[in-house]
């Protein structure tokens, strides 16, 4: 729908847990919503992140609904997305160099394209982080 500013509004759909193609080729169930595939590349998927800059305390906030990322550092000079980086790297055991920020670096939501690291094996640190 266009608007008077010539924009246009997207409304976003809310997906329920979607079904992936494991090694066995049985269908997987990815039960968090903040994990998308990516069908162009084999072995990397997106995570959507939601940055919460100047937090006195950096943390990670993981829910079947979203991944939440609270970093200490102002958003200047790309400081928060290097902690954003940084703190995913450290609690999923993933290479800095296997994690790139794709869109949102602007924006307190992010989607960063994990790489170097099985989708199953991504869950299993995921549950154990809950």
């Amino acid at each position: 729908m266009n608007t008077s500013r010539g924009e246009i509004n997207i409304k976003k759909k809310k997906n329920k847990s979607f079904n992936a193609k494991s090694s066995d080729s049985e269908p997987m169930i990815i039960p968090y919503k903040f994990i998308k595939l990516n069908s162009a590349v084999d072995n990397e998927f997106l995570l959507e992140v939601h940055v919460k800059p100047n937090a006195k305390v950096e943390r990670l906030l993981l829910t079947s609904e979203e991944l939440q990322v609270a970093v200490s550092v102002p958003p200047i000079k790309g400081k928060a997305n290097k902690a954003v980086i940084d703190i995913l790297a450290r609690k999923f055991q993933i290479s800095k160099g296997n994690l790139q920020i794709r869109h949102g670096h602007t924006s307190t939501t992010k989607i960063v394209s994990c790489s170097g690291i099985k989708i199953q094996d991504f869950l299993e640190k995921c549950k154990n982080l809950e």
